[in-house]
């Protein structure tokens, strides 16, 4: 359903949205309209205004048996697990390292609870983003999480790795740095993404599959390029390729999608990719 980093669209979501009608579950009379009211109330808010007040006391019975449905191995809750998973991205959506095998609560459960089983609030993840998350979700007053349902700017290209070729990661890799902007970006929305990379430490994450990807590009296209007379043209040829591909899959904020926008605008990451192995104990090229 959710693309990395990508806001589901609408109808992801009105899908989403009918799963409880169609497993059967009831609600008390007009507590179906009070809970999508209240959550409206949440997502027509100004994003980074003051947060909702906790589940009011005439909500509170209702909310109560929400959660612990949630939390049970009853059939219903099962099911709800699994049709979530089953239109879940094959990677989680927050750091598209691993798959999700776990459910993130956007409003947490234990405050919110008359959310835990409403699917708007409910976004499959691995247990590693769900336990770096754990349950915050603002902090000193200010939201620190992207809403990947309702954040609006993610339509927008606005997650960018630019290199540094004066420093460098090891072994012939260059370090990078991310950029966050994008055609008529707000300030709070920039200093969001910020705190979402270091809340789920995005940027450790990358590091490390930087260096990986690098490596096995050029795995593959020293050896492709020994027989092509333009190897630079051969492989930002098959990098174009590869980004297309990556970003119908998982959106153009994709680790991979990422890498390959920084290298093909650094002709010296290009040149190392097409370097024959032997060469490779010689500095990655600097500008």
């Amino acid at each position: 359903m959710l693309k990395l980093l990508t806001r589901a669209n609408e109808e992801d979501l009105r899908n989403y949205e009918l799963l409880l009608d169609a497993l059967g579950l009831t609600c008390t009379d007009g507590w179906q309209n009070a809970l999508s009211d209240r959550f409206a109330d949440y997502n027509n808010k100004e994003p980074f205004n003051t947060p909702l007040l906790e589940t009011p006391p005439d909500m509170m019975v209702d909310a109560e048996n929400y959660k612990r449905l949630f939390k049970t191995t009853r059939k219903f809750a099962r099911d709800l697990k699994k049709k979530i998973y089953q239109i879940s991205p094959s990677l989680c959506p927050y750091c598209g390292r691993t798959g999700p095998n776990t459910i993130d609560h956007i409003l947490q459960k234990d405050k919110f609870a008359e959310f835990s089983l409403y699917t708007p609030n409910l976004i499959p993840c691995c247990s590693n983003c769900n336990s770096c998350k754990n349950s915050i979700y603002w902090h000193q007053g200010q939201r620190c999480i992207v809403n990947l349902y309702h954040d609006r700017f993610l339509e927008n290209k606005c997650i960018h790795v630019k290199v540094l070729p004066d420093k460098a990661l090891g072994f012939n890799v260059p370090a990078f740095e991310y950029e966050f902007s994008w055609e008529d970006s707000r300030p709070r929305e920039v200093e969001l993404l910020k705190e979402h990379f270091k809340r789920f430490k995005l940027e450790e994450l990358l590091a490390q599959q930087f260096q990986d990807e690098l490596h096995r590009y050029h795995g593959i296209f020293s050896k492709s390029a020994d027989n092509d007379s333009n190897p630079t043209t051969f492989v930002r040829e098959m990098l174009r390729h590869e980004y297309e591909t990556e970003k119908s899959r998982y959106g153009f904020h994709c680790h991979r999608c990422l890498i390959i926008d920084a290298i093909l605008i650094d002709n010296n990451l290009i040149t190392f990719l097409c370097t024959p192995r032997n060469l490779l104990h010689e500095a990655l090229p600097r500008s």
